[in-house]
């Protein structure tokens, strides 16, 4: 109930600040259609809900490029490190980049500099009882727009529940934190509100995930997430050895560019 009523505080029409905060962040979940709130069981877990960082006894680590255009670069970092029975704590951040041109007012090049954007992120994933779970990150936000820049702190709120062992329940709170100045202009950050639905299916030593995820923010129409994975485990190599293979796919509403939009 307290997720629902800070997000109807922050509801209202009109754009917010930081829009890099809605890239999906991490292979695994964007694979998946960004249906991955109630999944969130590795260093991903950290950005999506960091209930998920007390899942398991495992370590993990994961790291991600996306080149946004072909002058825009994202690079992002995740880990999930547990602690037993005391949860698990998460470490990560991002870091997105791309140059541009001084130009005068003749239109030629005069010079070249960097706008930026970095996120830094500590988690931290407890055992509520022995099926909730429940989680928070803290976060450093900092934009540079040539020789403009604003900086913001902010939290990741979420809970998860496990009724059975093959049925998760989740639910986050992302990017909650201080408004800041940039320039002149007063902005907000676009507070995401998610819920989802995960069943992970064991056969054998392999794993079936389906999971679908619902995505509200404050100034841009809710989207639905579906997807799944098919975890492939002890694939016997050529020349000896084993290896795990898996195979991702989902679709995210809300996508209208080109033929194959919010496809992954």
């Amino acid at each position: 109930m307290a997720e629902i009523l800070i997000i109807s505080f922050v509801w209202h029409p009109g754009a917010t600040g930081a829009p890099f905060l809605k890239l999906g962040i991490g292979a695994r979940p964007v694979a998946m259609g960004s249906a991955f709130t109630a999944v969130a069981d590795d260093g991903n877990g950290l950005f999506w809900n960091p209930a998920g960082l007390a899942l398991g006894n495992d370590y993990h680590l994961t790291a991600m490029v996306m080149d946004q255009l072909w002058f825009v670069k994202y690079f992002t970092i995740g880990s999930k490190i547990s602690l037993g029975r005391f949860g698990g704590i998460g470490l990560g951040g991002g870091y997105l980049y791309c140059e541009d041109t001084y130009r005068d007012k003749f239109g030629n090049e005069s010079g070249k500099f960097k706008n930026y954007d970095i996120l830094l992120a500590l988690g931290y994933g407890m055992h509520l009882t022995d099926r909730i779970y429940g989680g928070i990150t803290g976060k450093f936000i900092r934009s540079q727009l040539e020789r403009y820049s604003a900086q913001s702190i902010a939290c990741d709120i979420g809970t998860m529940f496990l009724p059975t062992k093959w049925l998760y329940l989740g639910s986050s709170l992302l990017h909650l934190g201080t408004p800041r100045r940039f320039i002149s202009a007063l902005e907000f950050l676009p507070v995401n509100y998610r819920c989802g639905i995960g069943l992970k299916i064991p056969i054998l030593i392999h794993t079936i995930i389906i999971a679908s995820d619902l995505s509200l923010y404050p100034d841009f129409e809710p989207t639905i997430g579906i997807g799944g994975e098919v975890a492939i485990r002890g694939l016997k190599l050529t020349q000896g050895g084993r290896a795990n293979l898996a195979i991702r796919g989902g679709y995210r509403t809300g996508y209208r560019v080109g033929g194959v939009s919010g496809f992954s």
